[in-house]
C-alpha cells in the first residue's frame, strides 16, 4: 500500500466528509497502528457512530492493542460521542485506574469521563484525585469535573488550588469555563 496515497486520500475524505474510507480504518488499525492519527482525524471528521466507536473499543480491548500511542489516537474518537454506552464507560474507568498505562490515555480517560459520563462518573474521578501522583492526570480531573455541581466542585476546587500555580492555574480557567 502507498502510504502517502492513504494519507492524501483520508485527508481529502476528511476534508469532504466523504464516508468512503470507514471500513478500511477500522479493518487496519492493526495492520497499519502508525497511521492511526490519520484515521483518528478522517474518523472524526465524520458523524458520530456507534458501530464504528464498538469496532474501535472491540479493537481495543482485545490483544491486538499493543502500542499505547495508538490507544492513545483512538481513544480520541469517543469524544465525538454525546453518550458514552456502558462497555465504553467500563473500558475507559479501567484505562484511567491502570498505573501502567501511559499517563496521555489515563488523561484522555480522566477527560472522557468527565464529558461524556454521568454525575456518579464525575463523582468518581473527583474520589481518585488525591490517589494520583502525576500532575498531568489531575489537571485531566480538574478540568473533567468542572460540569459537577457548585457547591460540590467548588469545595473540591479550593482545596485543590492550593497545592501548586499549576494546579491553581487549571482550576481558574476550570471555574471559568465550568460556570453553570
Amino acid at each position: 500500500m502507498d502510504e502517502i496515497a492513504i494519507k492524501f486520500c483520508l485527508g481529502a475524505y476528511a476534508y469532504t466528509r466523504q464516508p468512503n474510507a470507514v471500513e478500511f480504518c477500522v479493518n487496519n488499525l492493526a495492520e497499519l497502528p502508525h497511521l492511526s492519527s490519520y484515521f483518528i482525524n478522517y474518523l472524526t471528521s465524520l458523524e458520530p457512530n456507534n458501530k464504528i466507536s464498538l469496532n474501535i473499543l472491540n479493537f481495543l480491548q482485545s490483544e491486538m492493542n499493543i502500542y499505547q500511542w495508538q490507544e492513545m489516537w483512538l481513544l480520541r474518537y469517543f469524544f465525538k460521542m454525546d453518550i458514552l454506552n456502558p462497555d465504553i464507560t467500563a473500558y475507559l474507568k479501567q484505562v484511567f485506574l491502570d498505573g501502567n498505562k501511559h499517563i496521555a490515555c489515563r488523561s484522555i480517560a480522566a477527560q472522557l469521563l468527565g464529558k461524556n459520563g454521568d454525575l456518579i462518573d464525575m463523582r468518581f474521578l473527583k474520589n481518585k484525585f488525591e490517589e494520583m501522583n502525576s500532575p498531568w492526570i489531575k489537571r485531566s480531573i480538574i478540568f473533567a469535573i468542572k460540569d459537577l455541581t457548585k457547591s460540590d466542585r467548588n469545595h473540591v476546587y479550593n482545596y485543590w488550588k492550593t497545592q501548586n500555580w499549576c494546579q491553581d492555574l487549571s482550576v481558574q480557567y476550570a471555574k471559568r469555563v465550568g460556570i453553570q
